[in-house]
């Protein structure tokens, strides 16, 4: 059996199941452009701000690199 790879969003036929593919989500009626947008905002619930700030990055690289912050 091949293995699947959908770690990134370009490689088909599996590239929807990344976390930066461009399939928004609503989670708690707010509206997140990707998975990854929303994971990395998850990581400061204690910030509410911040979380707006990685929820509302243009791009999921964006969200990532806020995401990777050592501010707690």
């Amino acid at each position: 059996m091949d293995p699947i790879y959908f770690y990134s969003h370009n490689i088909q036929p599996y590239g929807a199941f990344s976390n930066f593919s461009n399939h928004a989500v609503i989670i708690d009626n707010k509206y997140y452009q990707t998975t990854e947008h929303y994971f990395q905002s998850q990581k400061f619930i204690n910030d509410p701000n911040y979380m707006e700030i990685i929820r509302t990055s243009l791009t999921p690289s964006i969200s990532k690199k806020l995401g990777s912050s050592r501010k707690y």
